[in-house]
């Protein structure tokens, strides 16, 4: 758009007694000038009046441009919360399915303990009958012992998970104290032409 700036300016000065000055030779200059009825000296009044006006041909598009790139600034910052949404909804998705993995593995870990368990009593009576030697009660009991060191940082980790779950979904930790469960599946098939 055009751009139109005015400006005014008014200045009153008074010449000093002691200066020579010759008013006549100051008459061709747009100043008035009034001889002051206060004693020596003069007054000269100077008045000044500007008017600019301005307009840059839009040749080469630099302004549509800048117009059309503020339009789409204005989109994108429109679909930010849809991405933090899509973004919210990805990472509880990923803490579920994290926390449903984790169950089951925990389930798994206790039937292998179970078993292990029962592998032991079963080395150690073939022991006490004098079919094996102590090595397979101590192989046995290792086993045990490092299945059993495993489940502890299975659990921390479900505890962790359960906690950033709930962060995600803005509820207390206990509220989600869930029964053990499947990892949920896909329903249907992903289209071909899926531009994502």
């Amino acid at each position: 758009y055009p751009q139109i700036q005015g400006n005014f300016v008014a200045l009153r000065s008074r010449g000093s007694e002691t200066l020579g000055s010759d008013v006549a030779q100051l008459a061709g200059t747009p100043a008035e000038l009034v001889v002051s009825d206060f004693g020596g000296g003069f007054i000269q009044n100077f008045y000044q009046i500007g008017l600019d006006a301005s307009w840059e041909v839009d040749i080469w598009g630099k302004n549509r441009k800048r117009a059309q790139s503020a339009y789409h600034d204005l989109e994108a910052t429109q679909e930010e919360p849809l991405a933090i949404q899509i973004s919210l909804i990805s990472d509880v998705a990923t803490s579920y399915i994290d926390f449903r993995t984790l169950q089951n593995q925990i389930v798994a870990k206790k039937d292998q303990i179970v078993r292990q368990e029962e592998l032991l009593a079963l080395a150690n009576s073939r022991y006490q009958a004098g079919l094996t030697s102590n090595r397979d009660v101590a192989l046995a009991k290792a086993r045990l012992e490092l299945l059993n060191g495993t489940l502890p940082p299975l659990e921390d980790q479900l505890e962790k998970t359960i906690h950033g779950l709930a962060v995600f979904l803005g509820r207390p930790p206990e509220c989600l104290e869930m029964d053990e469960g499947c990892i949920p599946q896909a329903s249907g098939k992903i289209p071909c032409d899926l531009p994502s």
